[in-house]
């Protein structure tokens, strides 16, 4: 089914995303999508310290992966709304403290760009630096011949967060999409 293989495809680009700057080059298993459709429910995650809103309520999955033998594992939990054609999704992981304490954030997070792209073989068509309650991100947009990815990741602590779309057959471009970007907030 082309909704299974799109997750699956999602899922390995996360976990390649999470190991970024670690070992990039690491094969990944796993993928996870999401869709796009009216974002009418706000959903909350307390222990993920973050807040969005999706169609419906997101399922939950979480991963461990290694890093590397001096890092160790780490888990990624994942909050998924999915439809035959789209994902909404919104995902995190914590890197060590020592890992991220004297790296530069934005080349971090430039090399999760880098990952995410490489895992799906996608070109990136556009990339910009943001900011979101004054913590460092990127947003980014990526495709190739099947489907589109935008996405913007955002490094604070040593948690790395990750919300997007990804979509068959181009871009999701509704009213809808935007608002889910928009509607993510970052709690204490």
């Amino acid at each position: 089914m082309r909704t299974k293989k799109f997750l699956m495809i999602l899922m390995a680009v996360f976990q390649t995303a999470m190991l970024l700057a670690v070992e990039p080059a690491k094969p990944v298993n796993e993928f996870m999508l999401f869709l796009s459709e009216p974002a009418t429910e706000l959903f909350v995650s307390y222990e993920g310290r973050f807040k969005a809103m999706f169609p419906e309520t997101p399922t939950k999955s979480e991963q461990e992966v290694t890093l590397s033998d001096e890092l160790g594992k780490t888990t990624i939990y994942s909050f998924m709304y999915e439809t035959s054609e789209l994902v909404y999704m919104v995902s995190y992981c914590d890197y060590p403290a020592t890992y991220t304490a004297n790296a530069d954030i934005q080349d971090l997070l430039k090399k999760a760009q880098g990952g995410f792209e490489t895992s799906l073989k996608l070109t990136n068509e556009f990339s910009e630096s943001v900011s979101l309650q004054g913590y460092k991100g990127i947003h980014f947009k990526s495709k190739n011949d099947e489907y589109y990815a935008e996405m913007k990741d955002f490094l604070i602590g040593n948690r790395l967060y990750q919300i997007g779309i990804l979509k068959y057959g181009g871009y999701a471009a509704g009213t809808a999409d935007k608002g889910f970007f928009e509607s993510l907030t970052f709690i204490n």
